[in-house]
């Protein structure tokens, strides 16, 4: 059986075990040399609560932050977490919540701070970046007062032109 402890940087008396148990992995936590708690994850849960790790730790970046729209993308975080959908739109200027992810057919799911590439866009999308932020654009400007042009330069502000 396979195991993997991690010892706490200040206490070495506190530690993190997980191991296989059946098909779910479980995570043991020990304060003072006393088991605390455990956590039974399937392995699904265990590799998204592993990858989010190795977001936190910084690692992995670029597999969690695809940037072409029309990517097909897992929300890693927020109450939609584990949907999979397209990316729809990408804002870079919001550090936030970047990503727009909607179903297939178009329909909205989730803005979200991370998401993890499943696979790239198989061509090039038909509507390009400007095209992909219109949307953004009049949900920012909802409940204003706004005609065509100031949703149009909304969408090129977020698009970056």
């Amino acid at each position: 059986m396979n195991e993997y402890t991690a010892t706490c940087h200040v206490s070495i008396h506190d530690a993190l075990t997980a191991r296989k148990e059946g098909d779910d992995v479980e995570i043991m936590g020990r304060r003072l040399g006393e088991r605390k708690m455990e956590v039974f994850l399937s392995p699904e849960k265990t590799i998204e609560f592993a990858r989010g790790l190795l977001a936190l730790a910084g690692a992995g970046e670029e597999t969690t932050r695809p940037r072409a729209v029309g990517d097909r993308v897992r929300i890693m975080r927020g109450a939609r977490s584990g949907r999979i959908g397209t990316l729809g739109c990408i804002d870079e200027s919001d550090d936030g919540l970047p990503y727009r992810v909607d179903t297939e057919s178009g329909t909205f799911i989730a803005w979200t701070s991370a998401v993890e590439l499943i696979s790239p866009a198989k061509t090039t999308p038909d509507v390009t970046p400007l095209e992909s932020c219109v949307v953004r654009a009049k949900e920012l400007l909802a409940g204003t007062e706004h005609t065509g042009a100031d949703v149009v330069a909304m969408a090129r502000l977020l698009a970056g032109e």
